[in-house]
């Protein structure tokens, strides 16, 4: 157990973790030709003007031709003047000396045409200016960010990063006549706006896209943060591929440590093991294996422990014959073969000082390596407010009540549990193997394990069940404003009753919002301490960073461990997927652990002394109240610290685990992106925030592509509908496009002739799309640097105020039942 030590009631204020976009907002927005929407809505202008000055002067030129008194010749050559003007069309050589000889006798109606054929050359002047604008697209405006990328070291790297071989194209010809244009050219230009979109606005740490960083927190007003430009950077091997590679390769003679796969149960004079295939994971099947004797005496030597063949026959030196040591490679190899056995190489890693962007590269036996990480971290100037951090606090208590009150107008729709549901207590593997190997697909094959688990569930807001209730006065709140255009504000009072204070520490994801803004910080997901800034800490410590709230969170689960006996153990689960391989590396919080056996590839700091338990010893207990988790009949609490989720087939085992703990240790915030969800007939929302200026909710928008353009239409037509669009409803020029509750949102720049086929893509499938404000923009975000503005979120700890002793007291009163 990790000694006590003291931390302050507000030590997890004194620093936040920040996800740092790596490409300034500025650099996206030169991507796509400038002041294509202002042109747009010019144009739009000018055409309602031309048609109001048109339509008034053939009325003024019907109502003086009607007074008579001219000749023939001149009522045909004012006739035809009138054609002219009612068909907008542009004035032809005989016009001129029409209208001089019509200024002599109508001077004021002279001038009124003559202001109509001037609307008119300006209108087509504009369409002509916005045409060649789009004709030139990338051409005229990505040499000059090409440029920029060169000479930013750090973005230089992200493009290289991506693609190298992309990165060497533009570097020798980005400024060439026509790399840019044609069929390749505008491939090439949509090609690096994809690296740029995922770089400026996806807050997610991934290589050279956003950096991670922390943030010193301090008392009164501060300017902006500022992302310096030393940065660091944590190189690590794929150990999915590293494990993959090693286990299709693994020969008699190697020294790979291997391990027993964890899924494996006996029954009776059989063995049983759930295994999956490297290509394809979540397919289960299931082995059962003979219990030999010679076999038996094998996995009792590998139960729990990561061995070489060469240990592994040490340790069986005498209980077994020479016959028996001789087979015992051959052996390996054939369990490895059926997925029983897999290697278990450790995967290297390695982490830079701080340095210059350009001198950070991967040591050799990692770049070396396929599918390779990289984690780079920045540093940051400037200091967050202890007063916006404590209006997050405070705002963070109202989502609470908020969410609350949903989940208790839901719960008055679910019919009532059976009171009188089975009790008693099975094996936990013997549940997670029905699951597993369920047949329902034909040909017997075996399902994949699916679903999202409760833990890390995405829902928005629902219609009220009736109209009476605290959901339902909340909502008529909302929706009697929904048509102004000032905020919506939760009042307090309309929340009161939504739930008690959390007594489990918490991670808030907040994109904070810079000094005026008027808000404090936009809310996005709030998860369980311990899990969104897992891989981060280790080399954050390293790279001499003093963290808090970890030390917080330790001294917090010791208190829970010592004082109040509750027990803990932490789901170690292999990755399966060569994109999150990275993302199961995690401090150590607790002393036992069970699933892979091998917890020196998941742990940052020394592994000695800790326990490893079987997922044998695992049972679950259905009680009245609930279920429990049980190891060798002892109530036991399962944690999941990682930033991913487990993948199938270890995502059925998560759910069974992680969801036999009460509901505060495993439940994601309520996601509050999508207000409009609770208004099927409203067409927008204004944001919708707490009293203390978090906002649960920005500005929203429901779009359906068709009302503003047919899909027939040219690139122009829809353009020319989105302006109208963005003008009519005060739409901002960068949205998320939502497709639907818990569906993950695209990014979209309204300026980017590409945007109106993005939409109708998007609309094809989304069941109710809505355009929604990214918030904070330029004008508004807290981060700077001498690139310009960053999209970033902050990772938040809460609650302030109680020290991890008092947290500790309020959580074991609730853990023991």
């Amino acid at each position: 157990m990790k000694d006590m030590h003291v931390v302050s009631d507000m030590a997890v204020a004194t620093c936040v973790m920040m996800r740092v976009c790596a490409v300034p907002l500025e650099l996206y927005r030169e991507a796509v030709p400038p002041d294509l929407h202002g042109l747009l809505l010019e144009h739009e202008a000018c055409r309602a003007g031309l048609e109001r000055a048109a339509e008034a002067a053939v009325a003024a030129l019907d109502d003086v031709v009607n007074a008579g008194g001219w000749s023939r010749e001149e009522t045909k050559k004012l006739g035809t003047l009138r054609r002219r003007v009612a068909r907008r069309a542009p004035p032809q050589p005989a016009d001129g000396e029409t209208l001089g000889w019509l200024a002599e006798r109508a001077a004021p109606l002279a001038a009124e045409i003559e202001g109509v054929f001037g609307a008119l050359a300006r209108r087509d002047g504009l369409l002509d200016e916005i045409a060649a604008r789009l004709e030139a697209g990338a051409e005229a405006v990505l040499p000059e960010v090409w440029a920029r990328i060169g000479g930013a070291p750090a973005l230089a790297a992200l493009v290289r990063e991506h693609d190298a071989a992309f990165f060497g194209l533009c570097a020798e010809r980005a400024e060439e006549a026509g790399f840019w244009s044609g069929k390749r050219g505008r491939h090439r230009a949509k090609y690096l706006k994809t690296i740029l979109q995922r770089g400026t606005f996806r807050t997610v740490p991934r290589g050279w896209y956003t950096y991670a960083g922390f943030a010193a927190v301090q008392g009164g007003p501060t300017g902006p943060l500022v992302v310096a430009g030393r940065k660091a950077a944590s190189h690590a091997v794929n150990f999915h591929d590293l494990r993959r590679r090693a286990s299709e390769d693994w020969a008699e003679g190697d020294d790979v440590p291997l391990m027993l796969s964890p899924l494996n149960w006996r029954d009776g004079e059989r063995i049983g093991f759930c295994v999956s295939g490297w290509a394809n994971p979540a397919k289960v099947s299931e082995i059962s294996l003979r219990r030999s004797d010679f076999l038996g005496r094998v996995l009792e030597v590998m139960e729990g422990q990561v061995l070489s063949a060469k240990e592994i026959a040490g340790r069986m030196d005498g209980a077994v014959t020479p016959e028996e040591t001789e087979i015992l490679p051959a052996f390996l190899a054939h369990l490895l073969e059926k997925g029983v056995v897999q290697a278990c190489p450790r995967a290297g890693q390695s982490l830079s000082g701080w340095a210059a962007p350009g001198q950070l590269s991967a040591p050799a036996h990692i770049r070396e390596r396929p599918h390779s990480f990289t984690d780079v971290y920045t540093g940051i100037e400037g200091a967050v407010s202890a007063d916006q951090l404590e209006r997050v606090q405070v705002g963070m208590a109202d989502v609470a009540r908020l969410s609350a009150l949903i989940e208790g107008d839901r719960a008055g729709q679910a019919e009532p549990a059976d009171a009188r549901a089975a009790s008693g207590s099975v094996p936990l593997l013997s549940v997670v193997r029905a699951r597993l190997l369920k047949e329902e697909r034909a040909g017997g094959a075996p399902v994949p394990s699916g679903g999202t688990p409760a833990a890390f569930r995405a829902c928005d807001w629902p219609l009220p069940s009736s109209g009476q209730g605290a959901y339902a006065r909340l909502h008529g709140h909302i929706g009697s404003r929904l048509g102004g255009a000032e905020a919506i504000t939760l009042p307090g009072a309309l929340l009161e009753g939504g739930g008690a204070a959390p007594v489990w520490p918490r991670d808030a994801m907040v994109r904070l919002a810079g000094p005026g803004a008027g808000f404090c910080g936009v809310f996005d997901e709030s998860f369980v301490a311990g899990s969104m800034d897992a891989r981060f800490l280790g080399a954050a410590e390293r790279l001499g960073h003093d963290l808090p709230q970890k030390a917080f969170y330790e001294e917090f689960l010791t208190a829970l461990q010592c004082d109040h006996g509750i027990r803990f153990v932490e789901l170690l689960f292999p990755p399966l997927s060569l994109g999150a391989a990275n993302a199961v590396i995690r401090p150590r919080y607790l002393d036992s652990w069970t699933g892979d056996p091998d917890c020196g590839s998941y742990f940052q700091s020394e592994t000695a002394g800790m326990e490893f338990l079987s997922l044998e010893r695992f049972g679950i207990e259905r009680t009245a109240r609930g279920q429990r988790l049980t190891c060798d009949g002892a109530r036991i609490f399962a944690m999941y610290h990682a930033t991913r989720l487990p993948l199938p087939p270890w995502d059925v085992l998560t759910n069974q685990m992680l969801n036999a703990a009460p509901p505060f240790m495993r439940v994601s915030s309520r996601r509050l992106h999508r207000v409009l969800d609770a208004f099927p007939e409203a067409v927008s929302a204004p944001p919708v925030q707490t009293e203390s200026g978090l906002v649960v909710s920005c500005a929203q928008w429901r779009l359906r592509p068709e009302e503003h353009w047919a899909p027939e239409d040219g690139l122009l037509d829809k353009m020319r509908g989105l302006a109208r669009l963005r003008r009519d409803r005060s739409v901002p020029r960068f949205v998320f496009l939502s497709p639907g509750p818990g569906l993950r949102p695209e990014v979209c720049d309204l300026d980017d002739p590409l945007s109106p086929r993005k939409i109708e893509e998007v609309a094809e499938t989304a069941p109710d799309l809505l355009a929604i404000a990214m918030t904070p923009d330029e004008t508004t975000s807290l981060v700077k640097s001498a690139l310009g503005t960053h999209a970033a979120c902050a990772l938040v700890r809460y609650p302030l105020g109680r020290g991890p002793g008092a947290l500790a007291e309020g959580a074991a009163a609730e853990l023991k039942w």
